[in-house]
Order: C-alpha cells, then sequence, then structure tokens
C-alpha cells in the first residue's frame, strides 16, 4: 500500500519536469535556466496543485 501514497507526487514531479522540459526546447535553454515563476504560473494554470498561491506569482 505504501506505493499508492508516493504515486501523486511522482506524477506532480513528472508533469513539472515534463513542462519544464517543454520550456527549455521551446526556449532554446537548458532547463536549469527556464523561468521557475513562469514554470509555477503554468502548472497552475493546469490544475497543478502547489504550495505557493497564485497571488504570490502575481506580486513577484
Amino acid at each position: 500500500m505504501s506505493a499508492i501514497r508516493v504515486m501523486a507526487p511522482c506524477m506532480a514531479m513528472g508533469e513539472a519536469a515534463g513542462r519544464a522540459a517543454k520550456m527549455a526546447v521551446k526556449e532554446g535553454i537548458q532547463p536549469a535556466d527556464i523561468n521557475v515563476k513562469a514554470l509555477q504560473k503554468e502548472l497552475l494554470e493546469k490544475g497543478a496543485h502547489l504550495r505557493i498561491q497564485k497571488e504570490t506569482l502575481a506580486t513577484n
């Protein structure tokens, strides 16, 4: 049963990694150089649950 508990975080990390890779390819940069705020904003827009709030992204 413990494997079930880690599936959601694994899926969330996979989605974030995939979106970061997409952004890096689209912008022609290394994944380490992507705009983290833009990645967080895109994840939130697509329904991801992050510990940050949308208001935090708007003010930074």
